[in-house]
């Protein structure tokens, strides 16, 4: 798919156009010979789940240079299950002792500056990753997380009120079509719009009862991240995550060294018969889950994923009762629609133009022999 990022006369009304628009720049960073724990206190430190990793020259005065990513799912796979009670989350210590090094993802995916915002969207959900380093050649220049992305609802906003200093909270779209250009209401509908246009409405949720191994095969099957738990009601009594999942099974040993796809299919990889996997979902699920209605605006819930450090929000009636469930792929494939697609026909005539005129380049060389 091809987007129009910029047009004539509308730089102001959406000023993010490619990755150097939105890019972290101040990014903190380990080296290949710093350990697992030095990257768990950095993670802390820093409130992050992903550590840039840099190879320190061994020349003075030469710049380090860019190796890779860790995430925190890395080391949650390295984790022994029985220390991980609540409260209580150590790690193998010959692992804490390893360095980077082992398990670092080498070039991960990336995206130049001049990389457009909607195949920045389309890496990043079509990978299923939430991170991409922005680099220059071998140069980092700057890192870019879903949550960056999540917070072009807000600066959009923030923007366009700005511009349009009239616009109140809480307008409906009449008010605010007689305010502001068609563009401008245009935008401001898209990121106002309700979760319920947004939302996956069809949900593969689990109850208390079952099993964590039930939960494995649900994500692997599925290729998502999160499911909802119900209670015997059928209404929303927890979530549970891979990360929550990846907490309370059994320590992995040494990562592979293939893709990324083929790791993730290891995450979980665990032999027939162990024992946490008998374990009931009730006792490893997160009960106190911030849910919103349906009528919530994609901007409240992408402001409440950031603040909350979340990827996922059920959408729930009056009565607890799991109408959808809104993630943060779903919020940000909705960005896409802040640019518009170039239709095949505007391709093919520019494709037109630039083949005649080659051939009149062409032509002129010949005269000119």
């Amino acid at each position: 798919m091809t987007y129009v990022t910029k047009q004539a006369g509308c730089n102001t009304i959406n000023p993010f156009h490619t990755a150097s628009d939105i890019m972290n720049t101040g990014v903190h960073s380990l080296n290949m010979g710093d350990t697992v724990k030095r990257c768990l206190e950095f993670m802390e430190h820093n409130s992050v789940r992903h550590a840039v990793i840099f190879q320190e020259s061994e020349e003075r005065g030469q710049e380090s240079t860019f190796v890779g990513i860790v995430s925190q799912r890395d080391i949650l796979r390295q984790t022994l299950p029985e220390n991980k009670q609540k409260g209580n989350n150590k790690i193998d210590p010959h692992f804490l002792r390893q360095m980077l090094s082992l398990i670092v993802v080498r070039d991960p995916i990336s995206v130049d500056p001049e990389t457009d915002i909607p195949d920045i969207i389309e890496t990043l959900t079509n990978n299923r990753i939430s991170i991409v380093p922005v680099l220059n050649g071998p140069k980092l220049e700057g890192i870019i997380t879903t949550t960056d992305i999540l917070q072009i609802y807000q600066k959009l906003d923030r923007h366009l009120r700005h511009l349009n200093p009239k616009l109140r909270n809480n307008m409906d779209a009449e008010q605010i079509a007689n305010l502001c250009s068609e563009d401008t209401a245009k935008k401001l509908k898209l990121i106002g719009q309700p979760v319920e246009n947004i939302m996956v409405k069809k949900i593969i949720s689990l109850e208390t009862h079952d099993e964590l191994e039930c939960a494995i095969n649900v994500l692997n099957a599925n290729k998502f991240r999160h499911i909802l738990i119900v209670d015997d009601q059928q209404k929303l009594a927890g979530i549970i995550s891979d990360r929550d999942i990846l907490k309370h099974l059994p320590f992995a040993g040494k990562r592979p060294t293939s893709v990324a796809d083929v790791y993730t299919d290891y995450l979980f990889r665990v032999k027939p018969h162990t024992i946490n996997l008998g374990q009931s979902l009730e006792k490893v699920i997160t009960t106190d889950v911030k849910c919103v209605l349906p009528s919530t605006t994609c901007i409240d819930a992408a402001t409440t994923m950031i603040i909350r450090r979340i990827s996922s929000l059920p959408v729930v009636d009056d009565d607890k009762h799991i109408l959808g469930l809104v993630t943060v792929t779903d919020l940000v494939r909705t960005l896409l629609d802040l640019y518009p697609r170039q239709d095949s026909s505007s391709l093919n005539a520019d494709a037109s133009i630039q083949a005649e005129n080659a051939i009149t380049i062409d032509d002129n060389e010949f005269e000119d022999k």
